[in-house]
């Protein structure tokens, strides 16, 4: 039986790259939420997504490794947004002023506190918060940013993760 590594359409070079060097098929699918059910369902031997799994998509069976971190933008809602449209929107972060700079379009709002603790209390209030993927937890929502130019994820936003059981 050939091993099979789903993934979401941003992660499909880490997906095959991962799965040919394991010998592998790789099923592309239009979302992380979609491959993750899949793999819930045990429909795939592991996956490959760019974002943390909320507790819920996934089980105790399933061990979780993040191979590459980052930054991403949370909120209270899911909600999405094309790259550009984030000049207009005031993000809150205790994150270091270059990368937060570097991440957002130029003249974006930003308001900095002094610990991530302080910014993250601005999530509960529906404010966008960039935040390090290590930082994140089960009750937030990501902000999905999409490039326009291709439709897909944002790929700075996403990180890399892979989704396999034990």
């Amino acid at each position: 039986m050939t091993c099979v590594v789903g993934c979401c359409p941003t992660m499909i070079q880490e997906a095959a790259a991962r799965a040919e060097r394991n010998g592998c098929e790789v099923r592309t699918f239009g979302s992380a939420a979609q491959a993750l059910a899949q793999l819930k369902a045990k429909n795939l031997d592991a996956i490959v997504v760019g974002r943390l799994a909320h507790r819920n998509e996934i089980n105790g069976d399933i061990r979780e490794e993040m191979l590459e971190s980052g930054y991403t933008l949370v909120t209270n809602r899911k909600a999405f947004i094309e790259y550009p449209e984030l000049a207009s929107v005031t993000i809150h972060t205790a994150v270091d002023k270059a990368v937060a700079e570097e991440l957002l379009p130029p003249r974006t709002p930003i308001v900095w506190h002094d610990t991530k603790d302080d910014a993250l209390a601005h999530v509960a209030r529906g404010d966008v918060v960039l935040i390090s993927w290590d930082d994140w937890r089960d009750e937030f929502e990501l902000l999905v940013v999409e490039d326009p130019r291709t439709g897909l994820k944002y790929r700075p936003f996403r990180c890399v993760v892979q989704y396999s059981y034990s």
